[in-house]
């Protein structure tokens, strides 16, 4: 989800603690020259630090992922990971999986995007792996509700559809009332979780946060064995 305030990371902070969230994917996420902060002292932050774009080079982090729980192992996917692809393996015996935090640019072909998640896809062929995407992109397969999206997002949607078809990845997210992107300027669903075939069925119960925290996009999350939240106030998805 992104997070484009320091508002957002202090909510984003208390939800974490509230719902026991233990990692979460983050898309544009507030810093500071650079550095995320506002997450908790003990939260480990994983993010590219290779500069690639002249974005890098200004020290704008694009993707990454927050770690709160300290009993998860993380290593970073150094090979895999790049500006807006962030590559973890997370470990808490007995649960290892990968988690992807990935941001597509509007303002860019998505198709290059999608060149290279399939190269971290063949990878981590035949792994357990979880994409967390801000695709900026609608598509019936995620429950297309827009008032502010249109045209290039439901082309880039199109696209998207054909290369999580052709890869066979399960999309997990599910019908609900909350849309993951509310602004001003309108109503979407432009965020997307897939998850390969190895871990689609270990995991369950994709939601979306009810209540709204200072950034445009709203919390969406799954429950396993890592992740258990435990707000009642939750959109059922």
């Amino acid at each position: 989800m992104g997070q484009n305030s320091r508002l957002a990371i202090d909510d984003l902070r208390v939800s974490m603690t509230e719902m026991g969230i233990d990692a979460i994917a983050l898309q544009e996420p507030y810093n500071s020259n650079g550095v995320i902060r506002g997450l908790g002292l003990t939260t480990k932050i994983i993010l590219d630090t290779k500069t690639i774009t002249s974005r890098v080079k200004s020290r704008n982090p694009i993707s990454a992922i927050a770690v709160r729980n300290p009993e998860i192992k993380c290593l970073k996917l150094e090979h895999i990971c790049s500006t807006h692809f962030t590559c973890v393996e997370l470990v808490q015996l007995p649960t290892r999986f990968y988690l992807i935090s990935a941001y597509m640019q509007y303002s860019d072909p998505i198709r290059d995007y999608l060149q290279q998640l399939e190269k971290i896809l063949e990878t981590l062929q035949g792994k357990e792996v979880i994409i967390c995407i801000y695709a900026n992109a609608t598509s019936t397969f995620w429950h297309r509700l827009t008032t502010s999206h249109s045209g290039r997002s439901e082309q880039s949607g199109e696209e998207l559809d054909e290369f999580i078809a052709q890869h066979r990845i399960i999309i997990l997210n599910r019908t609900c009332n909350a849309p993951t992107f509310d602004n001003l300027h309108g109503l979407s669903n432009i965020d997307v979780t897939i998850a390969a075939t190895a871990i689609a069925s270990k995991v369950g119960n994709w939601r979306v946060h009810s209540n709204k925290i200072n950034s445009d996009h709203r919390l969406n999350y799954l429950r396993n064995s890592m992740h258990k939240p435990k707000n009642p106030n939750d959109t059922e998805q």
